[in-house]
């Protein structure tokens, strides 16, 4: 996403303090996004598709052909819905745990 996010401000005419300036944030939030240190949420994307005349999905790479969700996720997710809420927080620290360890 940052690569797109660079191309967008740059085709739009915006330096990184316009950009950041136009999307009222930071300079250093801004930085932080197009070096992908920082996630947008989904507000700040739409503000970004808006000032730099794009869309969401051109910003996220979005490509027709690719499934936004694997089967993998899907399989989780469905399995993450049958669990009642203890469990679920019990998953949710478990994933936590080994994402931590796995880096």
């Amino acid at each position: 996403m940052q690569t797109r996010l660079k191309e967008v401000r740059k085709a739009a005419g915006f330096n990184q303090q316009t950009a950041a300036e136009e999307l009222g944030v930071s300079l250093s939030t801004y930085r932080n996004w197009e070096q992908g240190r920082v996630v947008m949420n989904g507000g700040q994307l739409i503000s970004a598709a808006q000032a730099f005349n794009t869309t969401v999905d051109y910003i996220l790479m979005v490509d027709a052909d690719t499934p936004l969700v694997t089967q993998q996720q899907e399989e989780l997710d469905s399995i993450f819905q049958d669990l009642n809420d203890s469990c679920r927080a019990v998953l949710i620290e478990v994933a936590r745990s080994l994402a931590t360890h796995m880096q």
